[in-house]
């Protein structure tokens, strides 16, 4: 617990200072730097993919997905994918002794669902630049309040397992809480943040029904993607993704929920917004 806390307590600063400077490439680099981690922790600390031939292209890509809707870049995205599955293919042909077919379809899978998902934090930005700070705090809301509120709830209350055989200390009890706890303290700092945002001349409109369908939905992926985490590192026979975070494990342990929440988010308000500015 104590090198939980201290990670915590260090990387908290970066998080505020990547925050602020969200509205500038900063926040690229951040989520490159965090993509490319994930996936270089699920292919490689997993074990499914032991090949720096395959490895390296897919780091490569991983980079480049948060900073792939830049006006400058946005034309090249499909020829980077196609380059991407050649030289993979490629790989696999010079190297047919000892690369697998499934080691290949696995390294493209992993490369752009997790570079995808994760870079959905730097999509959602880009959508309603004037309220993009909200929605990049209510992500990462939606996964750590949860998790926080089943965590206690769970502790206090628990008695009925969620799901013994893949993680056996969530219960019913603590999803419950999880999910009224994110309800509660999002919907809270919507109303603050929207506040803050009126008295500063930006006027937004919140519709109530679609918020709280959208939270309860999100909070709902983050437990799926947790416990799908938690399937891989069982199956792979590892306790944490990584070291790189004491106290915590790897970069997917602290964002295996964002890989559902993000994107869903970013769908969503692209579609059917849930928080509208009113221009």
């Amino acid at each position: 617990m104590k090198e939980r806390i201290l990670t915590a307590v260090v990387l908290l600063p970066v998080l505020v200072v990547v925050l602020i400077l969200h509205n500038t490439i900063v926040l690229n680099i951040a989520c490159a730097v965090i993509c490319v981690s994930a996936v270089y922790e699920v292919l490689h600390n997993t074990g499914y993919v032991p090949h720096r031939e395959l490895v390296i292209p897919a780091l490569l890509v991983a980079a480049y997905f948060p900073f792939s809707q830049m006006e400058l870049l946005v034309p090249y995205f499909h020829i980077v994918l196609l380059v991407y599955l050649v030289v993979l293919f490629a790989m696999l042909f010079l190297h047919h002794d000892r690369i697998q077919f499934q080691e290949v379809a696995t390294t493209f899978f992993v490369s752009l669902v997790v570079s995808f998902a994760l870079s959905s934090i730097v999509f959602v930005s880009n959508l309603e630049p004037e309220i993009a700070l909200y929605l990049i705090v209510l992500i990462f809301s939606c996964a750590w309040i949860s998790d926080a509120g089943a965590y206690f709830v769970g502790r206090k209350f628990g008695k009925h397992p969620l799901a013994p055989t893949i993680s056996p200390k969530k219960t019913v009890e603590g999803l419950i809480g999880g999910i009224l706890s994110s309800l509660l303290v999002n919907y809270l700092f919507t109303y603050v943040y929207t506040s803050i945002a009126a008295a500063n001349g930006l006027m937004t409109e919140i519709f109530p029904l679609r918020f709280f369908i959208m939270i309860s939905i999100a909070t709902l992926l983050g437990v799926v993607g947790d416990l799908n985490a938690s399937i891989i590192k069982r199956q792979c026979g590892i306790k944490d993704f990584g070291r790189i975070l004491p106290g915590h494990g790897g970069i997917m342990d602290r964002f295996d929920s964002i890989l559902f929440i993000a994107p869903f988010v970013y769908v969503t308000y692209a579609s059917c917004p849930f928080v509208m500015v009113l221009y």
